[in-house]
């Protein structure tokens, strides 16, 4: 049988059984920093603390998802024999039982989306005062141009499939360049919830008490000089805080890195930073080491349908 386990008994569990790396504690000389930096490490501290309060949500999101590929018996338990962690799978074949299956859930999933897929919607945009419908029609185009550019159709019912299996939601719109169209314009993406953390005490379905949303992604140094080097000089600082990564390492993108991936190390392939938009006004992007500043004006928050 299925043994629960507490959030005090979670606790006491190595990392490598919850699908975590090992945490690396890095010592920063707080009494030289200035104001700024201290304001980053601050915030990078309140990001980490909610990171952590969504460990509950990402353990059930992936059983989940387990019980949705058709892997039911991963639950972990205590052997009886010898007091270690396995699977339920595991315990089973130990008697010479066969673990059975019956996989009643994903039909159930894919027929929603086939449901969603099946009639698909259009954004229109809908003028108040008849002397401004032309001006509705031409934003209907606009809308529509950009939504079918991002693929939007598919990235909403991937998104409803997650929504199904973890109960959250969340696309990121920004506006960036297509080298395609060789133009900026805007972009929609899903966000992996493994990667996502807020402020956990949200209780207003219109999200107006969320203060503070971000995200862990893995970038390059091209593209860390890209969004904060303003002349050379700052180009080759950068350059020297990450002169530890490869060729290969640093041409790693955010789609190779693992569902699970939990914490920042300074030695994992590719540059994990961590980017948080605060409902105040101000975004920061924060690496290691904790040193560079952007700001923005707004917040972005997840999409709704």
């Amino acid at each position: 049988m299925r043994k629960n386990i507490t959030a005090e008994e979670l606790k006491k569990r190595p990392n490598s059984k919850i699908g975590m790396r090992k945490q690396k504690i890095v010592p920063l000389p707080v009494a030289s920093l200035d104001s700024d930096t201290k304001e980053n490490i601050e915030l990078l501290e309140e990001c980490r603390r909610w990171w952590d309060s969504m460990r509950d949500l990402r353990t059930r999101a992936r059983r989940n998802r387990n019980y949705y590929r058709g892997n039911q018996w991963s639950d972990e338990m205590q052997d009886p024999t010898t007091g270690r962690w396995i699977t339920e799978e595991t315990h089973l074949m130990n008697q010479g039982k066969v673990p059975l299956k019956q996989n009643r859930i994903r039909n159930l999933v894919a027929n929603l989306i086939g449901q969603f897929r099946s009639n698909p919607t259009k954004a229109v945009v809908i003028a108040r005062g008849r002397e401004e419908a032309s001006l509705g029609e031409m934003l209907t185009n606009t809308l529509q141009c950009a939504l079918e550019l991002n693929e939007v159709q598919e990235l909403d019912a991937r998104e409803l499939e997650v929504f199904l299996m973890s109960g959250v939601a969340c696309q990121k719109i920004g506006y960036d360049f297509w080298k395609e169209r060789n133009l900026e314009d805007l972009t929609v993406e899903n966000t992996n919830i493994n990667r996502l953390f807020l402020n956990t005490d949200v209780s207003d379905i219109r999200l107006k008490d969320l203060r503070l949303i971000g995200e862990i992604i893995d970038t390059t140094v091209d593209n860390l000089v890209s969004a904060f080097a303003k002349n050379t000089a700052q180009e080759q600082r950068i350059r020297e805080l990450y002169a530890n990564m490869t060729a290969r390492n640093s041409s790693r993108t955010t789609d190779s890195i693992p569902e699970g991936l939990i914490t920042l190390t300074s030695t994992s392939p590719g540059i994990p930073i961590r980017q948080g938009y605060s409902r105040y006004g101000s975004s920061r992007v924060n690496g290691e080491p904790m040193s560079m500043t952007r700001q923005t004006d707004h917040i972005q928050s997840p999409r709704h349908h």
